[in-house]
């Protein structure tokens, strides 16, 4: 019981810490980046390329510019 009522109170505690949306600078996050976000409502989407993926269809490799 002194555990939960730890736990509330702490998370009570820190709710006024975490960043909001309203906070962030998007202009310096797309600077950082090198990129714009696709805005759309509060979501801000980043396209960014991925170099880890090896991508096969039926055994053969996929060129990079042939992916969808």
């Amino acid at each position: 019981m002194k555990r939960t009522i730890a736990l509330v109170a702490l998370g009570l505690a820190l709710q006024g810490y975490g960043a909001r949306a309203a906070d962030i600078d998007w202009k310096k996050v797309d600077a950082a980046l090198g990129k714009t976000a696709a805005v759309s409502g509060e979501v801000h989407r980043y396209g960014l390329p991925r170099s880890d993926l090896h991508v096969t269809l039926d055994g053969i490799p996929r060129p990079r510019s042939r992916r969808s």
